[in-house]
């Protein structure tokens, strides 16, 4: 029979006979102090993962206050995945935000070559307005004559 102990790599040591328990479980004491504070050490810098579990109550306590730990981290793995596709989202937004905003420029640059075309016609309008109010008549002797005025 073989029997796993892992504190923090795996070891595993053959079991020949009963007795051979206690010099297990004296090992396994002395690996788990060996490792014990570095462990917690490098646990703490997740202190808010961390839920300490007081293993002196009753069986249905410690069980009661492992569903919750359980349940807590279920439901900030839900957490982040609802951040995750929120952040999906709104890059996705920004994106066609940035589109959009590419899309107005060129809209404003029609726009703006539209409104210098529209004024260029009406300039020419107008001076054809004035160019033919200057052209002599040739049914009149008048050189000098306007329309609608002899």
């Amino acid at each position: 029979m073989f029997v796993c102990v892992c504190v923090c790599e795996c070891v595993c040591v053959q079991v020949l006979d009963p007795s051979n328990d206690a010099v297990q479980i004296q090992q396994r004491m002395l690996a788990y102090s060996g490792t014990a504070g570095p462990l917690d050490t490098w646990h703490k810098r997740f202190s808010r993962l961390r839920r300490p579990i007081d293993g002196a109550g009753t069986l249905a306590d410690v069980t009661a206050a492992a569903d919750d730990a359980a349940g807590g981290v279920l439901r900030a793995k839900a957490a982040v995945e609802s951040c995750r596709g929120a952040a999906d989202a709104a890059q996705k937004a920004r994106v066609a935000a940035e589109r959009a905003r590419e899309y107005a420029d060129l809209a404003r640059g029609h726009a703006e070559s539209a409104a210098r075309d529209l004024l260029t016609a009406k300039k020419a309008e107008v001076q054809a307005q004035v160019f033919c109010l200057y052209i002599p008549l040739p049914w009149t002797n008048n050189t000098h004559s306007y329309h609608g005025m002899t």
